[in-house]
C-alpha cells in the first residue's frame, strides 16, 4: 500500500551529539523526464507507481544537535517496491551517502558557530527567527 503523506519521517537515528531524521515527499518530477524510454519500460513504472505497487519519492536529512538544525541533504527520483527497501538502502546502507552528507553539513556548521563565537542565546534566536528550531 502507497503512502499518502507529504513529509513522512521514515526514519531516525542519533550519532553521538547529533540526531538525523529521514523524511520523504511524493517526487514532483514525471517518471518518463527521468527514465529513457528506449532503455527502460517507462509506462509500466508509472502504474505500477499509480497503483501503488512502486513508491517514487524524495528523501531528505535533517542533522540536530540540541532541537537546531545544523545539516540537510536532499535526493529524489527514488523508485522503490516499498519504505522498508528505501530505508534498507538509502538509510541504512548509506548507499546514496544522504545521512554522511547532512551529518558532513551538520559537523562543518557547528565548527563555523564555534569559530564565530556568536552567543548561544543570539544563535538560537537567529535560527528561531528563520524557522531551523525542531
Amino acid at each position: 500500500m502507497a503512502r499518502e503523506f507529504l513529509d513522512d519521517k521514515v526514519w531516525e537515528k542519533e550519532y553521538g551529539p547529533f540526531k538525523v531524521f529521514v523524511y520523504t515527499s511524493i517526487e514532483d518530477i514525471d517518471p518518463k523526464d527521468m527514465f529513457p524510454a528506449d532503455t527502460n519500460p517507462v509506462e509500466q513504472i508509472c502504474k505500477d507507481i499509480q497503483n501503488g505497487d512502486k513508491i517514487w519519492v524524495i528523501a531528505r536529512a535533517d542533522v540536530y544537535c540540541k532541537g537546531v538544525e545544523l545539516g540537510s541533504a536532499t535526493i529524489g527520483g527514488l523508485l522503490y517496491k516499498n519504505y522498508d527497501e528505501l530505508i534498507a538502502e538509502v538509510c541504512e546502507n548509506d548507499c546514496h551517502d544522504i545521512v554522511h552528507e547532512a551529518l558532513k553539513e551538520a559537523r562543518a556548521t557547528m565548527k563555523y558557530l564555534r569559530e564565530v563565537k556568536i552567543p548561544a542565546e543570539e544563535q538560537l534566536t537567529s535560527q528561531f527567527m528563520e524557522g531551523q528550531i525542531w
